[in-house]
């Protein structure tokens, strides 16, 4: 006898039909592996940030408690400092520098404060770098504005740079260091309302300056003890005067300003080494004139019609 399956379809089982592109109900593994992934990524990224955030305190607080180092004027640096930086004022911007460095290594909002402070001293040209080294030191990397000359005035004399920025003052001319420098006379405009570190206004300063820097290196440069900027022509063009132990030295218009109207700066500086050549290199020779006019392109002793006195006032 035989065993066979029998439904009421005549032998054939019924599939259960479903709407075609619909999926069965049920447990989908595609689907809950994907969100188990995102949910871990989640996790992973809250994790990393608790975990980093409590790392840094804990760091903070270690380099703090265990690592800090006092930071005193001692400890800061000045890379490469020209030697005539003197030591008043390296003491003066390392104490700066030291007041704004916090004792915690990992604090980097000192040494902004640092070049932030050394920017506005004076004798700061540029601030390079601000840096922490091993030991609590600290390493500053910097350009330095050297005096180039004293300014006279009502009120004493005053430093300026090169580019004629205020850099200290009034100071006692026979007792300061920078007793040597080109003295520049005369000058109309009192020192910058802004203070210290900024370019004394006026034309007068930069063109003393600029004949001191094409005369400084000729051989009678120590014997001018002044370069005057009180004088003007007939038409009110600053004339430069060159006063000296001698003779007055009536140099003209300032070095670039001759606009056609006056020999160049070379033809000027001719006619004085011609002057210094026949007394022996002297320009300060006594008694054989009160001035010598140097501006026509050749010396001359005798007095130019038309023009100022270059008596020293």
């Amino acid at each position: 006898m035989g065993w066979f399956l029998s439904n009421n379809s005549g032998g054939k089982a019924k599939k259960k039909k479903t709407s075609r592109g619909s999926k069965a109900s049920g447990w989908d593994p595609e689907r809950t592996l994907l969100g188990l992934k995102v949910l871990g990524g989640a996790a992973l990224a809250v994790g990393l940030v608790l975990g980093w955030t409590a790392s840094e305190r804990v760091l903070g607080r270690y380099a703090s408690e265990h690592r800090a180092v006092p930071i005193t004027a001692e400890s800061v640096e000045l890379l490469d400092a020209p030697t005539w930086v003197d030591e008043p004022l390296k003491q003066h911007l390392q104490r700066r520098v030291a007041h704004s460095v916090t004792d915690n290594p990992l604090d980097r909002r000192g040494l902004h404060d640092a070049v932030t402070i050394l920017d506005e001293e004076p004798w700061v040209a540029a601030v390079t770098q601000v840096r922490r080294g091993p030991n609590g030191r600290v390493k500053v990397l910097a350009e330095y504005r050297r005096p180039a000359a004293l300014v006279a005035s009502d009120h004493g004399y005053h430093l300026v740079d090169h580019q004629g920025v205020w850099l200290d003052g009034p100071v006692d001319r026979a007792a300061s260091r920078w007793n040597k420098l080109p003295l520049i006379t005369g000058v109309s405009a009192a020192p910058p309302m802004a203070g210290y570190g900024h370019v004394w206004e006026g034309a007068d300063i930069p063109a003393a300056l600029a004949l001191e820097e094409l005369l400084h290196r000729e051989v009678y440069a120590d014997q001018i003890t002044a370069y005057d900027v009180s004088h003007r022509d007939l038409k009110g063009r600053l004339w430069l005067v060159l006063y000296t132990d001698g003779p007055a030295i009536i140099w003209g218009l300032p070095p670039g300003d001759e606009r056609a109207v006056e020999p160049e700066a070379p033809v000027k500086l001719a006619a004085l080494r011609d002057w210094a050549y026949k007394h022996g290199g002297r320009i300060n020779v006594r008694g054989e004139a009160d001035t010598v006019w140097v501006y026509t392109g050749t010396a001359q002793i005798d007095a130019r019609p038309g023009t100022y006195s270059a008596s020293r006032r």
